[in-house]
């Protein structure tokens, strides 16, 4: 036995047989269609091909990425407006929130709704600061 290499064949593709099925499908459905319109049909809307918009998973990743993004942006920004409204009313917002907190207080108190738990809401507070000037 001799030790030879063998020659590399180059790798071919495999033939894809052919779609006639699809198209018979197709021009079926189609054929139902103009029946089912009517004689007056363009004949370009039926025969056109519609371009579908094919969600995959990078797709579906890189669209929730953006929302996030644009989310963490929006919430900073209105961070920075009631940071910026909070130095009109006191000398930092910990002071202004202490103040909307008593405030809160108060009238819960001359309700008689004691013991409740108090959730500081920034649309609430930024409201607030709005009325308060």
């Amino acid at each position: 036995k001799t030790l030879l290499k063998k020659e590399q064949q180059p790798i071919q593709p495999e033939p894809k047989p052919p779609r006639s099925k699809s198209i018979l499908a197709k021009s079926g459905k189609l054929d139902n269609k103009v029946k089912r319109i009517g004689p007056h049909i363009e004949i370009f809307q039926v025969f056109r091909e519609r371009n579908k918009f094919i969600n995959t998973k990078k797709i579906v990743k890189m669209i929730t990425i953006m929302q996030a993004y644009v989310r963490g942006w929006l919430e900073r920004r209105r961070y920075q407006r009631i940071m910026i409204k909070a130095l009109h009313h006191g000398p930092n917002l910990r002071a202004v929130i202490n103040m909307y907190h008593r405030l809160i207080h108060r009238v819960k108190y001359r309700l008689g709704l004691w013991r409740t738990r108090q959730v500081i809401n920034f649309v609430e507070l930024e409201e607030w600061m709005d009325r308060k000037k």
